[in-house]
């Protein structure tokens, strides 16, 4: 709400930091903000009129790292809060903002993220149609908190990230502080607490929702990509995910020194890695975060990863 403002435009972590965008409220709690010295909600004009929309609230992992997503739930300080009855929180962990190209040559680190995450918002629509037409509830939030541990600090992340040859892990998260738009340029204050989901053992993080090809995964997906050399090399890029594949077999995984188990090890084959990827499918639709005919075609996606990752026969 400024004038001339272009709601394209938002924060990264080299890109427009100064532009009038993620300030103050941040969630739909009634939250004192300690670092702003002020109260307030997303929805507190909505509350003022009785106007109380029901909400779903879909984010990807790399929104975590570039938009500050923690502070839905949590305050400036990083101490959880508790969501009103009328909002559900949704985070896609090891899935990157959407799909898209890395930029010029050597631009991104890693190799991109291919996971897309429509088989995981197409079920949020239809409860939010179904929450709004007949009151029934949707599934239960999906999003990575402080009670849980996962939510942590950067060092906590970075501590737990495991030793994947080649892959460094990010040294810093797109911050956010207070501005005061009434200087030109804007005035920074005081930097917000913003916290990023922590990592298992396969570098995948932890928490949220998990899509079937992150919870069955050929290698480590991220909703963070790095800078290559030439481009600030090692800050975050953008808004990009990246992916690091699995060794295909022990050989190759002893030879290299990943710690990761190699696919072979993991699934024999790629009926075994399909029958994992269906039976995940079906714990989601179970809870109805999946929809039932998505699962033909998440199969023949997940088949072809596996092609294109090299898994074998």
């Amino acid at each position: 709400n400024f004038e001339f403002a272009q709601p394209g435009r938002f924060s990264r972590q080299h890109e427009d930091h100064l532009y009038p965008g993620d300030q103050f409220p941040f969630t739909y709690a009634e939250t004192w903000d300690s670092i702003g010295e002020q109260t307030g909600s997303v929805l507190g004009a909505c509350e003022a009129t009785g106007a109380i929309p029901k909400i779903i609230h879909f984010d990807t992992e790399s929104e975590m790292w570039a938009a500050r997503a923690s502070l839905l739930t949590t305050d400036g300080n990083g101490d959880p809060l508790t969501m009103p009855d009328n909002v559900r929180l949704y985070l896609a962990s090891g899935v990157q903002h959407s799909l898209s190209e890395a930029g010029p040559e050597g631009m991104a680190r890693y190799e991109l993220n291919p996971i897309d995450y429509a088989p995981m918002l197409r079920p949020l629509i239809v409860a939010l149609r179904r929450w709004v037409e007949d009151g029934t509830a949707p599934p239960a939030s999906r999003f990575p908190s402080v009670e849980d541990g996962t939510l942590v600090t950067l060092a906590g992340f970075r501590t737990g990230f495991p030793a994947i040859p080649g892959m460094e892990s990010p040294q810093r998260i797109n911050e956010l502080a207070v501005m005061d738009y009434d200087t030109q340029p804007p005035t920074r204050g005081d930097a917000y607490t913003v916290l990023v989901p922590p990592v298992d053992a396969d570098g995948n993080a932890l928490g949220g929702l998990r899509h079937p090809l992150v919870g069955v995964p050929l290698g480590t997906y991220t909703g963070w990509n790095l800078r290559g050399a030439g481009h600030g090399a090692g800050d975050l890029l953008s808004v990009l995910g990246g992916f690091v594949p699995f060794a295909r077999t022990e050989a190759e995984r002893a030879a290299a020194g990943d710690p990761r188990p190699s696919i072979e090890a993991r699934y024999g084959g790629l009926d075994g890695y399909l029958a994992g990827i269906g039976k995940a499918a079906r714990e989601l639709i179970a809870d109805r975060l999946m929809l039932e005919r998505d699962l033909d075609s998440l199969l023949a996606i997940a088949e072809r990863h596996w092609r294109d990752v090299g898994g074998g026969a």
